[in-house]
């Protein structure tokens, strides 16, 4: 039985990036309980070990321990919870992940579902089920998350108080997070947190950029990637990095390209109106900061 979100249940997110408080904000703005696990560290890492052969990718350990912790949790319910891992075709091992901690929790005698959301062409047919509102609230959060990232990477390699500049990424992001589960405009936020990283004061002097690509989980999260970004900032550097958002797209492109193939017309002009329309809703929060950001458009 697939399982969905539902009222009498909190839904438990892994902290992948900070847009996962984003995503837990847009299910408690549609009614739904919804909770960030905290981030990754050495005893998610301890625990992802235990649980695993040493042959899966990064994030499968960590994402296991964190499943590990929460059922470790002297608070901790089963029946009133269920765990978020997506599910996804294609060749990345991601779809795995839900299989694997079904399993486990299986073995461990542990009644909790986990909510595996499908990344592929069933996506809008999954999330219609939360409802439409949600779908809105969590681009348009992400967008959002998404620029204020940038802000901070343009920020704070210059920033004469660098202290400053994590504390106001903090305090924005807090911004975004209770607008989104409040309904509140995220356009007017964004002009706020635009306007208070202007005012940070910092040196003239040109760093010079470095672009990191990579897997998605370990590119963005923090623990993986041992701070990468802080590391290459001290030396000196800024960091350029790929939006978050751009996982929707991809999604909705290879989504669209097999609904093609596959002759659902149907599922393919949905997926060409639902791209239409996360470019338009990002579009409105680009205009506000393109003279602020040199990184505004991908």
């Amino acid at each position: 039985i697939k399982a969905v979100p539902s009222e009498d249940r909190t839904i438990y997110i892994p902290y992948m990036t900070d847009q996962a408080r984003i995503l837990a904000a847009a299910f408690r703005a549609c009614g739904i309980k919804a909770e960030v696990l905290p981030e990754p560290d050495e005893e998610s890492l301890e625990l992802g070990r235990k649980y695993t052969s040493g042959k899966e990718c990064y994030p499968t350990v960590l994402t296991t321990g964190d499943l590990i912790k929460l059922i470790n949790r002297k608070d901790f319910v089963p029946e009133k919870s269920i765990f978020f891992m997506p599910n996804s075709g294609g060749p990345c091992r991601f779809g795995q992940y839900n299989r694997l901690h079904q399993k486990i929790l299986r073995e461990l005698g542990v009644n909790m579902p986990v909510y595996a959301l499908n990344q592929d062409m069933e996506l809008y047919e999954d999330l219609n089920i939360i409802g439409r509102d949600f779908i809105k609230l969590a681009w348009k959060g992400i967008v959002a998350a998404d620029i204020l990232d940038k802000f901070f990477r343009e920020t704070r390699p210059y920033a004469k108080n660098k202290k400053e500049v994590e504390a106001l990424y903090q305090e924005s992001l807090t911004k975004i997070e209770e607008a989104v589960e409040k309904k509140e405009d995220l356009l007017e936020k964004l002009v706020e947190i635009r306007n208070a990283f202007l005012k940070v004061e910092r040196d003239s002097e040109p760093k010079p950029a470095v672009g990191v690509v990579g897997e998605i989980y370990v590119r963005n999260n923090r623990f993986a990637n041992e701070n990468l970004y802080r590391v290459l900032e001290d030396m000196g550097l800024e960091v350029w990095l790929p939006p978050v958002g751009e996982w929707i797209y991809f999604i909705n492109y290879t989504s669209k390209e097999w609904a093609k193939k596959l002759g659902l017309i149907k599922v393919f002009l949905r997926y060409v109106l639902e791209s239409k329309y996360l470019r338009w809703e990002e579009e409105k929060f680009v205009k506000l900061v393109k003279e602020a950001l040199k990184t505004a458009e991908e």
